[in-house]
């Protein structure tokens, strides 16, 4: 493993609240039921496999997945740092580093033998989808292993008013950045169309989002939602021409119209093998 390309400067990202990123692992597994898709377990339960978490954010998965196989070793990866780094927080085989997403990762071709990525839409364009993120998974993938990403559809299945104008203007914002908030959708044929892959499995999944109706897991996913906007709290009040006082109160109504509404998220699991 290569780590000249790790980012030395570290980036101070503790000014926003990223803590909705451990909530969204927990209503992965309510709606999955398993921490992932890929017929990966035999591999996992071997002494020495190596997996690959790329946009690790707070690095929940990768901990969770350390504890239930401890005979992997698991890297995540992230370009900010919100993930781990006090010892006494880290498992003895999970390691995290800091670098870029969209340049070359900073390992060996052939290296892990599973690599896997969720909630990353909002984090590149359509075209660093195509020619930066995947090409590198597929890259440090080993020859029969497995590489999944897991999505949520930015827009959701039945939005209310409010929810609609908020997930509009976050369409909008995205569409300036050349970001496609439905990629999810897509990542089955953007992974046939490399070439490199095959076994290719798309699964989709409903889930509800607002308290009340939606049970425990239905507040859990628009608390999920809600944390979401407050990140982008500021570009999202631009782009809807309104204060950030006035986002919030507009975020504080759509939890409560989401109480009645019936709306459902739906998220995405796709998988794959890399050609020997």
């Amino acid at each position: 493993m290569e780590h000249s390309d790790v980012i030395t400067n570290h980036q101070n990202s503790t000014s926003k609240d990223y803590s909705y990123l451990n909530l969204q692992s927990g209503l992965f597994r309510y709606i999955w039921t398993t921490d992932y898709s890929a017929p990966c377990t035999d591999i996992l339960q071997k002494e020495g496999a190596k997996v690959l978490d790329v946009g690790c954010g707070t690095g929940v998965w990768v901990i969770d997945m350390s504890k239930n196989y401890p005979l992997s070793h698991f890297i995540g990866i992230d370009d900010l740092l919100i993930f781990p780094q006090d010892p006494e927080d880290l498992t003895p085989n999970s390691t995290f580093l800091q670098c870029s997403l969209t340049g070359p990762l900073p390992f060996e071709d052939n290296y892990f033998d599973y690599v896997h990525c969720r909630n990353a839409l909002m984090d590149f364009s359509v075209t660093e989808w195509k020619e930066k993120i995947i090409p590198e998974i597929i890259r440090v993938t080993k020859p029969n292993g497995f590489v999944e990403h897991c999505e949520v559809d930015q827009h959701y299945v039945n939005e209310g008013q409010i929810m609609r104008e908020i997930t509009n203007s976050i369409t909008n914002y995205n569409t300036s950045r050349k970001i496609d908030g439905m990629i999810g959708e897509k990542l089955d044929e953007i992974l046939l169309e490399t070439g490199e892959l095959y076994n290719i499995h798309h699964q989709q999944k409903y889930s509800p989002i607002g308290g009340g109706w939606g049970g425990e897991f239905g507040k859990l996913a628009i608390d999920i939602f809600a944390g979401k906007c407050r990140i982008m709290r500021t570009e999202l009040a631009e782009e809807m021409n309104i204060t950030p006082q006035e986002f919030d109160e507009k975020i504080q109504a759509c939890l409560k119209e989401a109480e009645t509404t019936r709306t459902y998220l739906k998220s995405h699991r796709v998988y794959a093998q890399k050609l020997a």
